[in-house]
């Protein structure tokens, strides 16, 4: 057995992650509205690891940021 995930192909994976985000285009994302008031700025943040490791999902989240729409 690998350590290893491995993808489904991004034939798959794409037309999954187009309708996931399409999802919340007009409404909006419920959880988020939910949560945060309407007049907040978007900030920045910075992550700092205290010890190395694995981010998962990096593939994806660039397929998803990447969308266009």
């Amino acid at each position: 057995m690998s350590k290893f995930a491995v993808l489904p192909p991004w034939l798959v994976l794409d037309p999954l992650l187009h309708s996931w985000l399409l999802e919340n285009i007009g409404r909006g994302d419920r959880t988020t509205n939910s949560l945060l008031a309407k007049d907040v700025t978007p900030g920045t943040a910075i992550w700092i690891a205290k010890a190395p490791g694995v981010i998962a999902g990096l593939p994806i989240a660039a397929s998803g940021l990447s969308q266009k729409f």
